[in-house]
């Protein structure tokens, strides 16, 4: 392979890494407002009930 190509594919790697990377933040992001959305829903129920 010429040189080209192998840098080339190390921009590619690199991306890939990158993108992998950005991909598990947002994965974790979403399982964090979730449990937010949840716990809010959860408070919402509760505040909307009656006392006794």
């Amino acid at each position: 392979m010429t040189s080209w190509v192998v840098e080339q594919l190390k921009t590619v790697d690199d991306a890939t890494d990158r993108a992998e990377s950005m991909l598990r933040e947002l994965v974790d992001e979403v399982k964090t407002l979730r449990t937010e959305v949840a716990e809010l829903h959860s408070d919402s129920r509760s505040s909307a009930s009656p006392l006794d």
